[in-house]
């Protein structure tokens, strides 16, 4: 074998993998720099497409070596399309879709996985120019489900292993000049699908876009851009700290939201400030964004940045000085074509929600598409952002225990790689009014790592989990709980009158739950929070039906697509 079976060893996340960087992409000139079309950048060649040969095996163990070696003959496998789901592939051999909301869909002993557990092998042939190979070329995954290993024309390059969060490899030094071949191999589960036993659809595959980065030598490699504002907001200060890869000065220049320029200027030093007089401030309905454009040599990186403070003060919750009160969501990327989400999609499901009033999407229960975030940034919505954290499972027999995998030390790298891997990527958004360490997995040893973490890096943004709340324990920097009676949130008194938690704003991070007609209680619930400053919101489980589009009987539905739940495919837990 080209690799070790890294996806069984607990100690192994993300082999000759490039470190974890805030997420943005190079151009080459200010034009195409200010379209926000990623696939405009001249340093960007994207391998996304419906030419990629396919081939599933019931096993990993079952995996044949002479389909990842350079000279492999592919011409007889199927064609599919990336990103995609495995499980939703047409005219291929695979395994079904299976959904879940409590029980981990293979046996609970962690970290172990089985034996019979599926994977595939994707390969992509693509050329590389001359240019390109003088440069420093990043190959970055943005969603892989759950585990993969990369080579690059038959020679192993690396393996990672997080769903919903970046994974990116140096593969300059596999390349050669005109036709070169990637291969992946995607494997349904690992030890890290212990932590992702969220309630949906359990699917696999490269289900978000795959690119290479042609990178100069010099280069901006990361960057955090800090704000700060004096008390009556007149004046805005944006610290840039760069990270270089080699040396070079940085130019810079700020664009307001009119698009006058009104700051150009030459930094020698990787960390420098920018003063913003009488700034126009971002929030929800309000959405000013100015546009910061850093040159490093023949690289111009643009960034959106809404100006904008978020703190708790007595207990309520301040956007730029004033109370909010969170109309929010719950958003798992749409089913309709399993984990797979388009831009317009992306937007269609963000003006839907703009028009129902929503105000807030808690990204539940995993970072989102980076575009996303920047569709929400521009359109004015508020973000709690969420790490791909759930062990739901092992609060189900054998082990009965919600605990046993966040009080065992040995599991919080993982929590903190997780969470480290969403924090970095997504530091300098506006919109981002809370970091979430994940949803229903017990606590609270691993969770506290990850608060540690993000309250050294990040001590201005509030740190949420709503399952500390549930094992009795004090709270974070903000309480929650799930589908509380709106009697009994004020008449036990234990939130919103604030005898039974530290002060703290409260809310509802899961309430009404749409399914059905389960639906209710909405103007009883919010004359609650209407009435009490402290009571900050809710959040509605959730946005869309979990379905899926898929072949039916034409005879019996009339038609020979619709939409299939879980229950559909013998997969119940």
């Amino acid at each position: 074998m080209k690799f070790k079976p890294y996806h069984k060893s607990l100690e192994d996340l993300h082999v000759g993998a490039q470190s974890p960087r805030a997420y943005f992409i190079p151009y080459d000139n200010l034009e195409d720099a200010l379209s926000g079309d990623r696939n405009k950048s001249y340093y960007l060649t994207n391998l996304c497409g419906d030419d990629w040969s396919f081939k599933f095996f019931d096993s990993f163990e079952d995996l044949d070596e002479n389909y990842l070696t350079a000279d492999f003959d592919k011409k007889d496998l199927p064609l599919v399309k990336v990103p995609g789901n495995i499980q939703l592939y047409e005219g291929v051999e695979h395994d079904s879709p299976l959904y879940s909301n409590l029980k981990y869909p293979f046996p609970t002993d962690p970290p172990f996985v089985p034996d019979e557990n599926p994977c595939s092998v994707f390969i992509k042939e693509f050329d590389v120019s001359a240019e390109m190979m003088e440069r420093d070329n990043i190959i970055t995954f943005e969603g892989v489900a759950s585990c993969f290993y990369l080579l690059i024309n038959g020679e192993f390059v690396g393996y990672s292993q997080v769903n919903h969060c970046t994974s990116e490899f140096d593969i300059s030094k596999y390349l050669v000049e005109g036709k070169n071949r990637i291969t992946v191999v995607v494997v349904k589960w690992c030890d890290g699908s212990y932590l992702e036993d969220q309630d949906y659809f359990r699917l696999s595959g490269i289900f978000r876009e795959v690119y290479i980065l042609s990178r100069s030598k010099n280069r901006l490699k990361d960057v955090y851009i800090r704000q700060s504002f004096n008390e009556d907001y007149s004046l805005a200060t944006l610290t840039v700290e760069c990270d270089l890869v080699g040396k070079a000065p940085i130019l810079y220049g700020l664009a307001s939201p009119k698009g006058d320029v009104i700051v150009t200027s030459e930094s020698a030093d990787t960390t420098f400030t920018i003063e913003i007089q009488n700034p126009l401030m971002w929030n929800d309905e309000t959405p000013y964004v100015y546009t910061l454009f850093l040159t490093v040599e023949d690289e111009i990186v643009p960034f959106q940045i809404g100006l904008c403070e978020v703190k708790i003060e007595n207990k309520v919750f301040l956007v730029n000085g004033k109370g909010v009160k969170l109309r929010g969501i719950n958003r798992h990327d749409s089913t309709v074509n399993g984990y797979v989400v388009t831009t317009e999609q992306m937007v269609e499901d963000l003006l839907l929600l703009k028009r129902a009033n929503v105000n807030c999407i808690r990204t539940s229960h995993y970072p989102n598409d980076p575009r996303f975030l920047d569709l929400c940034e521009a359109l004015g919505f508020y973000i709690i952002n969420e790490a791909d954290i759930e062990t739901h499972g092992v609060a189900c027999e054998p082990h009965d225990n919600f605990d046993l995998i966040s009080h065992n030390p040995e599991w919080a790298p993982r929590y903190l790689d997780r969470v480290k891997r969403m924090y970095l990527r997504d530091r300098s958004r506006a919109g981002i009014i809370m970091w979430s360490l994940g949803n229903e997995a017990g606590g609270y040893a691993c969770q506290d790592v990850c608060y540690e973490y993000l309250h050294d890096v990040c001590p201005e943004i509030p740190v949420h989990y709503e399952g500390v709340v549930r094992t009795e324990r004090h709270s974070y920097d903000v309480v929650s709980e799930m589908y509380t009676n709106h009697k009994d949130v004020e008449k036990t008194g234990k939130h919103i009158r604030g005898k039974k938690y530290t002060p703290k704003p409260f809310f509802l991070c899961e309430y009404a739950h749409a399914m059905g007609n389960s639906l209710g209680g909405l103007k009883e619930y919010w004359d609650l929070v209407r009435k009490y400053p402290v009571y900050q919101g809710g959040f509605i489980w959730d946005f869309v039906d979990q379905a899926l589009k898929w072949q039916v009987d034409p005879q019996k539905y009339g038609t020979d697509r619709g939409f299939v739940f879980g229950g559909d495919f013998n997969d119940y837990d």
